[in-house]
């Protein structure tokens, strides 16, 4: 925002210079022409002389500024719309618009697993900072709903069975500490089901994706 300001405070001065310029020698050229009425021949040439010289170089200068005036609007215009598109694109991965792919790890839970518990990975990842996230192929996004059904996983209206696979994109390293650390949720899932396969792996290259639920705002308008 301040790099905004600043660039429109910087236009509105190369503004006022170029009108200032365009004033003062609309009145400079009026000032000689009533003064050259009383010089001779002689000096009136040479002040006619002195007077076509200055009136280029004021354009010459007009020009410079004018110049200037356009590289700052056009950079203006790329810069704004350049933060638009990627703002835009920012917002697409997020709500799950677009397909992403990239390194992250895969947590994998061979047997049973409770709705709670399933939240609790999904929320040890986000804090690790995961910037995708999805369940046996199914994306997720800050909407996701994920209930239990008969013994399954009900995400987003659509019902998994196991192994739960749930992959993440983001920092690696990060998110596989938060999620192998001592007292965390794999070491206690561990625990709870000895007989479970349950693995953390990391993965160079994974793809997640689109999104394939639907946003429904039951409370929710948009502010006038």
């Amino acid at each position: 925002m301040k790099f905004k300001i600043t660039v429109w405070v910087q236009l509105g001065i190369v503004g006022l210079v170029v009108g200032i310029l365009g004033v003062t020698q609309f009145r400079t050229q009026n000032n000689i022409l009533m003064a050259l009425k009383t010089e001779n021949p002689i000096n009136q040439a040479q002040a006619i002389s002195n007077l076509l010289e200055a009136n280029a170089n004021l354009d010459r200068e007009v020009n410079s500024l004018g110049e200037q005036l356009n590289k700052y609007s056009q950079g203006l215009d790329r810069s704004g719309l350049e933060a638009l598109v990627t703002d835009l694109n920012r917002l697409k991965v997020l709500n799950g618009l677009v397909e992403v792919w990239g390194p992250g790890v895969e947590a994998s839970v061979g047997g049973r697993l409770l709705a709670e518990e399933a939240h609790d990975i999904i929320n040890e990842l986000r804090n690790a900072g995961a910037e995708a996230l999805s369940i046996n192929g199914q994306r997720l996004v800050a909407s996701s709903i994920v209930d239990q059904g008969r013994g399954d996983l009900v995400v987003d209206g659509t019902t998994l069975t196991p192994p739960y696979v749930f992959q993440s994109i983001g920092d690696v390293q990060t998110m596989e500490v938060a999620l192998e650390r001592k007292g965390g949720i794999i070491p206690l899932l561990r625990h709870t089901y000895p007989d479970s396969r349950i693995t953390v792996i990391r993965v160079t290259r994974m793809i997640l994706p689109v999104y394939q639920g639907r946003y429904v705002y039951r409370f929710a308008r948009q502010a006038e």
